[in-house]
């Protein structure tokens, strides 16, 4: 037994005696058994090789040659430099071929390599390294690539799926349909807008990709953009011509629009070639939807100013009204009375006071007030503005008697 299976050896025979005879028999044991221990070991020329793993005990494999097959060990230095994994003589955008040191023989699911690309791609890519063969180069799982996915002269990493190359890190940032999984924060900073190539204009008007923010030339007048769903951009006119309100296109106010240069549209595509006009500012300033002019509606009401206090609603105006002009008159030669309220209730009239004093009239802080004669007086106070008119509430002292017609003006 060469060894004891720990690696420690121990000759077969018992130490031979001076001036003895050895036995040729013990001798030839030693020699053999010394041979065999030498034959299991490792030799320093490379001419045997392990039979079994070599444990280090923690300790370290010094003065390694760099290798260069793929069976041989790898040094530290290259390990950090991976140079292993740079793929070489990379040719093509679309078609890509390249060859990895040492060669491959064949794909493996988990193999990741790098290469630094010969041009932006123009169409779906493939990649074949070391004529193994051609495999899709792909983003997000299966998604094929698009044009300007890998951008010339960038490192890409891609990774062998066991099907495919997926890109890495590269496809988050050149993917031009990335999706977020939450809500985006810009942490303090702005996001970026992009000035897209002018665009012609045309029916229907079809925007770029290449920005959000585009100057329309020209003067075709038209009733739809082609854009895809979900987009924000803003256009600015370069002269006249004229938008068509429609299902397609939502302008303010549910009208056409006459361009004139200078003017700018925020836009949002509800749907793919439907769009939404948020905003639409004129260069000179001008609102696009005219200001509601005023409504007004006149009426006409009785009150018996014998009736006790109390309020009566006014209803049939038609709005909500914010002003209020009331004239009031009765069969007397007294009871007359003109009164207005504003928006916040207040109010104010004139009477004839000439039932109490010969003559007179008077201002008051109420919109309708008649004195009868001294001591019977009825007054009505605007209480307030409703969906279709008003509500008065009426305050009598005294014993005021006969009826009043009241006519009014209502504005919104």
């Amino acid at each position: 037994m060469a060894r004891d299976g720990s690696g420690n050896y121990s000759l077969p025979q018992a130490a031979f005696t001076y001036d003895t005879v050895i036995d040729e028999t013990a001798v030839n044991s030693n020699f053999s058994d010394i041979a065999t221990a030498l034959s299991g070991s490792l030799a320093k020329n490379g001419e045997t090789v392990p039979t079994g793993n070599l444990p280090m005990g923690t300790y370290k494999f010094t003065g390694l040659g760099v290798g260069s097959a793929n069976t041989d060990s790898l040094t530290l230095g290259q390990a950090q430099n991976s140079g292993f994994l740079l793929i070489g003589s990379v040719s093509g955008v679309d078609t890509i071929t390249g060859a990895l040191t040492p060669a491959i023989t064949a794909y493996a699911t988990g193999q990741s390599y790098k290469f630094i690309s010969a041009g932006a791609n123009t169409t779906a890519v493939t990649l074949n390294l070391n004529s193994v063969g051609a495999k899709d180069v792909t983003k997000n799982g299966t998604t094929a690539l698009v044009a300007g996915d890998i951008p010339s002269g960038a490192l890409i990493t891609v990774t062998y799926d066991g099907t495919r190359f997926q890109l890495n890190a590269l496809s988050l940032l050149n993917d031009t349909t990335p999706k977020l999984s939450g809500a985006l924060n810009p942490n303090s900073n702005y996001i970026g807008w992009s000035k897209g190539a002018d665009v012609a204009s045309a029916s229907p008007c079809v925007l770029g990709t290449d920005g959000n923010y585009f100057d329309i030339t020209g003067t075709t007048g038209f009733s739809a953009f082609t854009v895809a769903a979900g987009i924000l951009f803003a256009v600015q006119f370069d002269g006249a011509l004229t938008l068509t309100h429609g299902a397609s296109l939502n302008l303010p106010g549910a009208a056409n629009i006459t361009t004139a240069a200078g003017d700018e549209m925020l836009c949002y595509s509800t749907a793919a070639n439907t769009v939404r006009a948020l905003n639409y500012t004129k260069a000179d300033g001008t609102a696009v939807v005219a200001a509601s002019g005023l409504s007004s509606q006149v009426g006409a009401f009785t009150r018996d100013i014998s009736t006790a206090t109390g309020t009566q609603a006014i209803t049939g105006v038609g709005f909500q009204p914010t002003a209020l002009i009331v004239f009031a008159a009765g069969g007397g030669a007294n009871l007359a009375s003109w009164g207005m309220a504003g928006s916040d209730l207040t109010e104010v009239c004139t009477n004839d006071y000439s039932g109490v004093s010969a003559g007179a009239f008077e201002f008051w802080n109420s919109l309708i007030r008649v004195d009868v004669s001294s001591g019977n007086v009825y007054i009505g106070a605007l209480s307030t503005f409703d969906a279709d008119g008003f509500t008065i509430s009426w305050t009598k002292t005294g014993s005021p008697t006969g009826t009043i017609g009241l006519q009014y003006i209502a504005f919104k």
